[in-house]
C-alpha cells in the first residue's frame, strides 16, 4: 500500500514539474497545442487561407430548438435550403444566448460569416463574436447592437487579424417572432444555417453559387409580374409572391393560404401580363420541414380570357407530394391543349394538412406555392 502512494505521489510531482497544472483544462476535454510539438507555441501551423476553419470542428450551443436542430448543424458545410439549420430553444421571454466552435486548427482568423436561416428569420439583434485559444479567455472582436439580416446571404464580420482555436457567438438580444405558427405569441430564438471562420487574403472566399434551373420555354412567363388575387393570404406570404420570379427561397418568399377546416375551398387568380396562347402552367411547391408543404391534394387548373367566364384546364385528385428538391427547385408541370387566354386560376378543394409545434399543435389546411409560371411551348424562334 506505501509503495502504490509513493508512485502516485512521485507522478504528481512529474505532472507538476512538467508544468501539467490544472488551468491547462477546460470543460469537456484537455488542451493540446495544435503543432503537438509539447509547447503552447503555434507560430509554426501551417495556416489555411481562404478555408473554412470551423467546418468539422466541433460545437456546443446554450440550447437546442429540439433534438433535429441542434449545434453539429452549424459546422457541416450544407448551406442550401432552410430546413437544415441550428435553432435555438423558443421561449416568450428575451434571453441570452450562445454558441461556440472549436475550429480544425489553432492559427489565425480575421472573417467569421453568419448564414442566417432566412431572411429577417431568427438572426440575433444584438450579439458580439469572441475568440480564444483556450476557451478560457475570451477576446471581443464584434460587437453589433439592432442588427438586421434582410437577406439570406451571410453576413460576413472582418477584424484584424487574431490567434484563434474557438470562436464564440452570444446573443443577448433575439430574434422575435408572433404568426400562426407561434398561436400569435412573441417567441425569442436563433436560427442559423451556418457559421464559417476564415483567414482571408482579401480574394474571394465565397464558394460557387449553383446556378438556378431555367424554364425549358424560350418564350417569356406570362404570369411574371402579373396581377393576383386570392380568398385568403397567411401573415407576411402574399399574393405577390407567387409571381415574383423568385423560387429558389422556396421556403421564405413564397404565397399561401390558409384554412381550419379542409373542406373550405382555396383559390388564388393570376392575371397574365397580356393575353396569348398557352399551353403549360407550373406551379413551384413550397419547401419546409422535411419535405414539401402546402401543395394541394385536389385541385383544378381554370383559364380564362376576361377573368369572368372560366374553362378548366386541369383536374387532379389524390396528387402525390412532389419530391423534395430544395438545392434545385423543380416545378410541377402541367400541360393542356393550347388555349388563349389572360387569366389563370388555382382551386384547391382538398387542401394539405399539418399539426406540429408551429400550428401550436392546432390541425391547419395550407395551400402553398413559391410560384406559377405560364408558358406557351410551341413557340418556335
Amino acid at each position: 500500500m506505501k509503495k502504490i502512494v509513493y508512485i502516485v505521489f512521485l507522478l504528481f510531482c512529474a505532472c507538476y514539474i512538467s508544468g501539467c497544472s490544472e488551468d491547462r483544462y477546460f470543460p469537456g476535454e484537455i488542451y493540446q497545442d495544435a503543432d503537438n510539438n509539447g509547447d503552447d507555441d503555434d507560430g509554426d501551423v501551417v495556416e489555411k487561407i481562404n478555408e473554412n476553419l470551423a467546418k468539422g470542428g466541433t460545437a456546443l450551443s446554450g440550447s437546442e430548438q429540439d433534438g433535429d436542430h441542434g449545434a453539429a448543424l452549424l459546422i457541416n458545410g450544407l448551406i442550401q435550403g432552410n430546413e437544415e439549420y441550428f435553432g435555438t430553444y423558443q421561449t416568450g421571454v428575451d434571453h441570452e444566448e450562445w454558441v461556440q466552435i472549436k475550429l480544425i486548427q489553432k492559427q489565425k482568423i480575421n472573417s467569421i460569416w453568419l448564414y442566417p436561416r432566412a431572411a429577417n428569420e431568427g438572426f440575433p439583434k444584438d450579439f458580439k463574436l469572441e475568440v480564444s485559444t483556450d476557451a478560457k479567455t475570451w477576446t471581443s472582436v464584434v460587437e453589433e447592437t439592432g442588427y438586421e439580416a434582410t437577406t439570406a446571404d451571410p453576413q460576413k464580420f472582418d477584424f484584424d487579424p487574431v490567434v484563434a482555436l474557438y470562436v464564440r457567438l452570444t446573443a443577448t438580444r433575439l430574434a422575435i417572432a408572433n404568426n400562426m405558427w407561434t398561436g400569435d405569441k412573441d417567441v425569442y430564438y436563433i436560427q442559423l444555417k451556418e457559421i464559417e471562420v476564415y483567414l482571408s487574403d482579401g480574394t474571394s472566399v465565397d464558394p460557387e453559387p449553383e446556378p438556378e434551373p431555367e424554364p425549358d420555354p424560350d418564350e417569356p412567363n406570362l404570369a411574371l409580374g402579373g396581377f393576383v388575387q386570392a380568398i385568403s393570404e397567411e401573415d407576411g406570404h402574399g399574393v405577390q409572391f407567387l409571381v415574383d420570379g423568385n423560387f429558389a427561397e422556396s421556403n421564405t418568399t413564397y404565397f399561401g393560404t390558409r384554412s381550419s377546416t379542409s373542406s373550405e375551398p382555396q383559390w388564388v387568380n393570376v392575371k397574365l401580363t397580356r393575353e396569348d396562347d398557352f399551353n403549360e402552367v407550373w406551379l413551384y411547391p413550397k419547401y419546409g420541414g422535411e419535405g414539401v408543404e402546402g401543395f394541394p391534394i385536389d385541385f383544378k387548373i381554370m383559364v380564362s380570357l376576361d377573368g369572368e367566364e372560366w374553362t378548366e384546364a386541369v383536374s387532379k385528385t389524390g396528387y402525390p407530394v412532389p419530391a423534395y428538391t430544395p438545392e434545385t427547385p423543380q416545378p410541377e408541370i402541367f400541360k393542356f391543349e393550347t388555349v388563349h387566354g389572360g387569366y389563370v386560376k388555382i382551386i384547391a378543394t382538398k387542401l394539405y394538412s399539418t399539426s406540429n409545434m408551429w400550428t401550436g399543435w392546432q390541425e391547419v389546411y395550407l395551400m402553398q406555392f413559391a410560384e406559377l409560371c405560364v408558358y406557351n411551348t410551341n413557340v418556335v424562334n
